[in-house]
């Protein structure tokens, strides 16, 4: 059987954000993803592929075995009954609602799903959740301080006994953070099945659906592939002899 081919969501910016992009091009809009996250994908036997904003999600979806649903900015709050407040990061509607409509098709279709940091939080979104819109980094445990090199993990998780997280990972462990927003109410179908000792949700799963949502980066922990291997797994499962 052929390494299953594993979608990667991402970010847009313009070529004029990179140093030296020639004036006549800095109005140009480029596709961006980090490489940590195909780097795991690919260490974890599952052959990753960046899938840009172009063309409809059903089709993206009819060529893909599994889905990660990647760490941004913060989901528009009007998509789940506020509004922005202070804190709030730029809005991206078309990021929203393309990572939205790959996350329900993936979810149709038995697509598996691996969310990431604001991933977890579309995920929860897409399916009628709300977010916590701010944690304060000198609150709690601390989650939207980014002091710490990327790879550290800074704060315990306590995961629920029965739940698939707890089968990948165990009762607890210790993770980075770099979020500023979590789960509030979970959507429709959504269990929450990790919290951090402030009671921050941490991690969901869908009932009777192979999707995870982390608000923790395993792609930057270098001993992390557990998430991976399992997305992997799940969708190799998926594909065709």
């Amino acid at each position: 059987m052929s390494a299953p081919l594993i979608g990667i969501t991402g970010g847009r910016t313009s070529l004029g954000s990179l140093a030296g992009a020639p004036a006549v091009l800095r109005h140009m809009s480029m596709d961006t993803a980090i490489s940590a996250y195909a780097e795991r994908i690919a260490d974890a036997g599952g052959v990753p592929v960046h899938l840009v904003r172009a063309g409809a999600a059903e089709r993206v979806l009819e060529a893909i075995d599994g889905l990660v649903v990647v760490g941004g900015g913060d989901v528009d709050p009007r998509r789940y009954g506020s509004t922005p407040g202070p804190m709030s990061t730029d809005i991206d509607p078309d990021r929203d609602q393309h990572e939205i409509d790959l996350i329900t098709g993936a979810l149709a279709r038995g697509v598996p799903i691996l969310a990431i940091c604001r991933g977890c939080q579309v995920l929860n979104v897409a399916l009628g959740g709300t977010l916590v819109r701010h944690l304060p980094a000198d609150g709690g445990q601390s989650h939207s301080f980014l002091g710490y090199p990327a790879h550290h993990p800074t704060h315990r998780v306590t995961i629920r006994d029965g739940s698939r997280l707890h089968s990948l990972l165990g009762a607890e462990t210790f993770v980075n953070s770099f979020h500023h927003q979590a789960v509030d109410r979970p959507g429709e179908g959504v269990l929450v099945s990790v919290s951090a000792d402030d009671g921050v949700t941490e991690g969901i799963e869908v009932d009777g659906a192979d999707a995870i949502g982390v608000q923790w980066h395993p792609e930057m922990m270098h001993d992390r592939l557990t998430l991976f291997q399992w997305l992997v797994e799940r969708a190799a499962t998926r594909k065709p002899d």
